[in-house]
Parts: structure tokens; C-alpha cells; sequence
């Protein structure tokens, strides 16, 4: 999408898609270790919490909604 939320969204889904290969295609648990902790400080920088506050927010609204 187009709002910022959905902006983040879309980079977090390309940077797993880059990501998961390449710990696919890992010659060592060190490799491996190293390209997943690059991973999540990616997500934080594309900024996870953001999209993460959202997502809950979204949630609760969809639960009242439903009478939950």
C-alpha cells in the first residue's frame, strides 16, 4: 500500500525474501548466525515496531467489530 505502514510492509517482505535464501544457502551455523542477526537489525531499521503497532491496532479494532 501506499501509507506508511503499508510502505514498511513492503520492505520488510522484500528484505525476508532477500534474506531467506541466503540463510538457505548458509556454509556454516556462523554464516548462518551472522546473516540473521544483519536480518533483524535490518527489520528494526525498516522499522518493525512501527508495522508491529499497526498490525495490533488493527487487530483490536477487528475484534470489537466482531464483538470480541
Amino acid at each position: 500500500g501506499n501509507s506508511p505502514e503499508g510502505i514498511i510492509a513492503s520492505k520488510l517482505k522484500q528484505l525476508r525474501g532477500k534474506t531467506l535464501p541466503k540463510l538457505l544457502m548458509a556454509s556454516s551455523e556462523a554464516e548462518f548466525d551472522k546473516i540473521w542477526n544483519d536480518y533483524l537489525a535490518k527489520k528494526v531499521k525498516e522499522g518493525q515496531a512501527t508495522f508491529d503497532e499497526y498490525r495490533q491496532m488493527k487487530y483490536e479494532e477487528n475484534k470489537k467489530k466482531l464483538g470480541m
